[in-house]
């Protein structure tokens, strides 16, 4: 995702500029937001919750290998 698309909803910190954009059932917000709050390598950038049940959380990563392993973490588990 690019950062012009982004701006409007939140910024991007120099301490994670590796977004990563995920679809999540709304009953999976806290679980996913807890993850994410004890990581600091991980920090969630924003919420958009404009759809009933597909929420899209954007989380921001320290590093392409936190990248990576946050995707294969929500694809696997959420």
């Amino acid at each position: 995702m690019r950062y012009a698309e982004l701006r409007p909803f939140f910024t991007i910190p120099e301490s994670h500029p590796y977004v990563s954009v995920t679809q999540i059932d709304p009953a999976d917000h806290r679980r996913l937001t807890r993850m994410v709050d004890s990581r600091p390598e991980l920090r969630v950038l924003g919420t958009l919750d404009r759809q009933p049940d597909r929420w899209t959380v954007y989380v921001g990563c320290a590093s392409r290998r936190v990248q990576s392993e946050f995707d294969h973490w929500s694809d696997n588990l959420l």
